[in-house]
This record gives structure tokens, C-alpha cells and sequence, in this order.
């Protein structure tokens, strides 16, 4: 592989690295410019540790950020590629150290087929069922919210005689208690 290889292959992922574009079977994943420098970095020495500092100048050049923005581009990068930082095939977390690339990297074979401009617009199939299962909890779960807030309001209000409401019959039937107080006399 050769830093100027345009098109890699890392572990199942064919990865475009002028469109920044990341695909494997039927999906297509955008990288902003972060993540795909992040990646790159990790992909040109695979199997190497590759330093925090290493990472920081990488993916914030000439930016002072703390390590805990490395930390937090790496899950968003695992995330992406679909790894389990418990049992990783792609990034490997080496404690106190840095990060190193597991996966196999090399260049794209040059008879595979490149990514179509329609597939890096659409979203995943397994993403948009995810999303529309999301959007259907969520509807069902404020349903059930504002069913059981109303009834719980309604059993609350009692109405009178008269059909008017008025606060429930242990408010309005409670005894009140009172206390006399008189003047001492001599």
C-alpha cells in the first residue's frame, strides 16, 4: 500500500479516500474528514501502536485539544465500521498508549467494482429500519404517556351534584379539625 493509494481495502470495507466514502455489502458510509483522517492514520501503519499525540496531530492539526476527543472519535469511528471495542476487528485499544489496526489493509484490487454516486446518498436499509422503529417507539411511547396522564388527572376531579367539577370527594369530605383558644381569666 502506498500513501497514495486512493482506494483501500481495510478488513470488509472498501474504503474511497479522496470522497471520504466507506462500503460494504450494499452499504455506503460518508466520513467527515475527521474520521477519514483518523482512519487513514490507524490503516498506514497496521499492526503498529499508533501514539495518542500521534492521533491528536492527525485528526486536530494545529488544534489544542485534550486526548479525550481521540477517545471519543474512536468509538464514533468503531461505530461506523461496525467494531466491538470489547472483542475488536478493526481498532484495537492498547491502554495508556494509543490505538493500533488490526484489520487487514491493502490496496483495492482494481477489477472490483467502484462506488455508485445513488449508493452514497442512500441510506442503508438496516439504518432506515432502525430510524422508522425509532420514529414508531417514540410515537407509541407519548401515547401511552398522555393516555395514563389523562386518566390519572380524571380520576382526580370528581364531579358534584350539579355536574361541575370539583376536587376529589377525600379532599372534599375530609373533617376539618379546628382548635378554640379563650382568654385567661382572673
Amino acid at each position: 500500500m502506498t500513501p497514495q493509494t486512493a482506494v483501500l481495502r481495510i478488513g470488509n470495507w472498501r474504503v474511497d479516500t479522496v470522497s471520504g466514502q466507506m462500503a460494504r455489502e450494499g452499504e455506503t458510509i460518508r466520513l467527515d474528514a475527521r474520521a477519514l483522517r483518523l482512519l487513514l492514520c490507524l490503516a498506514a501503519r497496521p499492526g503498529e501502536v499508533v501514539s495518542i499525540d500521534e492521533l491528536l496531530n492527525q485528526g486536530w492539526p494545529g488544534v489544542t485539544v485534550s486526548p479525550d476527543s481521540v477517545y471519543q472519535a474512536m468509538a464514533a469511528l468503531r461505530r461506523l465500521l461496525g467494531d466491538d471495542p470489547k472483542q475488536p476487528a478493526y481498532i484495537a485499544t492498547v491502554p495508556r498508549l494509543g490505538y493500533q489496526m488490526i484489520a487487514r489493509v491493502e490496496e483495492w484490487k482494481k477489477s472490483s467494482t467502484p462506488i455508485a454516486p445513488h449508493e452514497a446518498s442512500a441510506p442503508s436499509p438496516v439504518r432506515h429500519h432502525k430510524q422508522a422503529f425509532a420514529k414508531i417507539a417514540a410515537v407509541v411511547l407519548c401515547i401511552i404517556l398522555g393516555t395514563g396522564l389523562f386518566l390519572y388527572h380524571r380520576s382526580k376531579v370528581h364531579r358534584d351534584e350539579n355536574g361541575r367539577a370539583s376536587a376529589s370527594t377525600a379532599v372534599a369530605t375530609s373533617p376539618q379539625k379546628s382548635m378554640l383558644s379563650c382568654p385567661f381569666s382572673t
